[in-house]
């Protein structure tokens, strides 16, 4: 048998306890290439390789499974994954460009009345049709923007604003069935009523 079967091996993990490279590995006698031990730091190198090849593959199983979903399904959010979604940067970008108005909902993940209104509005046809006239942007949680012009009266949830182009919000477009003192809740959606 020639040594040299097993040149990269040896490059890799050593022979006899010893690191030999592969050009090394061709001088070996051939008892030599088959009868190698690992050392301690060897076997700590073996393994550290193995939990990194686990984690890289774990790592690689989740994005693939992620990339199963489109961005657009992962903002709806409950809200409708058959709306175009966008993030409150791209969206208010997308407004610029394209001119059109924007339909903005701020809510958490926590919230009883978000989460009674999610399946409203997923389920609306009339929502679904307006939607394409709008740039919709869903913010939950931590994405809510910190601007005192969303606050208008309170920082009730969920709340829903339209936009301008140029991202000022409309304020005589509110719920105008709802309570005065939360203009901008919605409860219900247009087809729910």
């Amino acid at each position: 048998m020639n040594g040299n079967i097993f040149g990269d091996f040896y490059g890799t993990w050593g022979a006899c306890g010893k690191v030999v490279t592969s050009s090394q590995a061709t001088h070996l006698p051939p008892k030599a290439s088959l009868n190698f031990s690992l050392t301690a730091q060897n076997k700590k190198g073996m393994a550290a390789v193995t939990s990194l090849s686990v984690y890289s593959f774990l790592l690689l199983l989740c994005s693939s499974f992620l990339s199963l979903f489109s961005v657009d399904g992962l903002l709806g959010r409950g809200f409708g994954d058959h709306i175009e979604w966008k993030t409150y940067s791209e969206g208010l970008k997308e407004a610029q460009s394209s001119h059109k108005p924007v339909m903005l909902i701020i809510h958490k993940s926590w919230c009883g009345a978000c989460k009674a209104l999610k399946p409203k509005f997923a389920e609306s046809k009339k929502i679904e049709e307006l939607s394409k006239k709008f740039v919709m942007i869903n913010v939950e949680d931590d994405e809510e923007p910190q601007d005192t012009k969303f606050q208008i009266d309170g920082a009730y949830i969920p709340r829903i604003f339209m936009l301008d182009s140029a991202g000022r919000v409309q304020k005589d477009i509110y719920n105008k069935k709802g309570n005065p003192s939360y203009k901008y809740y919605y409860g219900s959606t247009p087809a729910s009523k």
